[in-house]
């Protein structure tokens, strides 16, 4: 009992809480999405989302027992692994004209780019712990290339939105890393060089549109804009306290498209309004803060670098999903973390916050690469 109580007070109980009240948020807007009053039936299966959250906190729980540290020696082949469940997804037939799933019956499809996430990660977390010579430009390029390759693969997919997070994994690794900030701005300045090739090149017809259509979304309104002049109806119409929850006009009518997955911060802006909106958004905040908060207190590398690279990871995701629905960003297809339908989405996100939980309970003291046994 001693034992257990000890383990209990080391469990991070505000990140816990956090996540509980983000995913309140996510079954009460999952429900609302997918109702459709007229036809008294739900356009999607909400379900099936709780029962993902429920297996998603049974990992989440299950990551809080064996120390994080263990996980460094497998590092590697998880990456691999993830490499190798990335390209199995083009032997099957696409999904609305892109291959990123791998079908199990019909209750589930796994989607391997949302656990390549969290492979970068643990990697990158790996190779750069005991790096203490990042300050040479050359030694940058492995991460680079731990981090550039799934984005190519993925890119081919085609997932522009899961592509565009290994960027921000990357940097926020390489900082808390200490790589140079002169040569992090070099890297992005190249980066930055090669967009236009990138985008004549690399980029689907429907992707340039979409990439340039949120800059004048009412000139294509019935075309690529259509979704995001649909969103900002929605969320221009809450207002400040909202519609009220499943009276959302757009939502309802069935104008959102996307609106369980991609778009569902658009519901939250149209039912709940700025308060309801403000209040989710503070919700992440404080999630970050906490797992920030989590990486300072920890002097072992490889946990701190961990936590560095899940929360550069969940901000871009927030960030690049809630700047779409609002026209700051272009529509690249992107779930909003713990609160958007879709099993892959729910069981990563919960598996990185149980690695940063995880931190938290576990880290240790290490001053040198000999006291890690990796």
């Amino acid at each position: 009992m001693t034992m257990m109580r000890k383990k209990l007070s080391r469990v991070p109980w505000a990140l816990v809480v956090i996540m509980c009240a983000i995913l309140a948020y996510g079954v009460v807007f999952v429900f609302s999405a997918s109702y459709r009053a007229q036809e008294n039936d739900f356009t999607a299966d909400p379900y099936k989302q709780v029962v993902w959250m429920a297996l998603g906190a049974a990992v989440f729980v299950a990551l809080l027992v064996p120390n994080y540290m263990k996980l460094g020696r497998f590092a590697y082949l998880i990456y691999a692994v993830c490499l190798v469940l990335i390209l199995a997804s083009y032997l099957f037939p696409p999904v609305n004209g892109a291959r990123r799933w791998i079908p199990f019956g019909s209750f589930f499809k796994l989607q391997p780019s949302e656990f390549m996430k969290i492979a970068v990660v643990l990697a990158l977390a790996k190779y750069l712990m005991y790096r203490d010579n990042l300050s040479r430009a050359r030694k940058l390029a492995v991460p680079f290339c731990l981090a550039l390759v799934p984005t190519v693969l993925i890119l081919r997919q085609p997932d522009l939105g899961t592509a565009l997070l290994f960027i921000p994994i990357l940097f926020a690794l390489l900082y808390s890393a200490g790589a140079r900030v002169k040569h992090l701005g070099l890297a992005a300045a190249i980066g930055l060089a090669l967009l236009p090739p990138l985008y004549f090149f690399g980029l689907k017809d429907y992707q340039r549109k979409r990439l340039t259509g949120f800059l004048h979304p009412e000139r294509t309104s019935l075309q690529e804009g259509y979704q995001l002049v649909q969103s900002k109806i929605a969320i221009g119409s809450g207002g400040l306290t909202g519609q009220g929850l499943g009276q959302g006009s757009q939502n309802w009518m069935e104008a959102l498209p996307y609106d369980q997955t991609d778009f569902i911060f658009a519901v939250v802006g149209e039912e709940w309004g700025l308060v309801g909106a403000g209040g989710l958004l503070l919700l992440y905040l404080a999630l970050f803060a906490a797992s920030i908060s989590i990486a300072l207190r920890t002097r072992e590398p490889f946990g701190r670098l961990i936590v560095a690279g899940v929360v550069g990871l969940l901000a871009a995701q927030v960030y690049i999903n809630v700047g779409m629905t609002m026209g700051l960003m272009p529509v690249t297809g992107m779930t909003l973390p713990l609160v958007s339908y879709g099993g892959s989405s729910m069981l990563s996100s919960f598996i990185l916050l149980g690695l940063v939980a995880n931190v938290a309970m576990h880290h240790i003291p290490v001053f040198s690469s000999r006291e890690f046994t990796c």
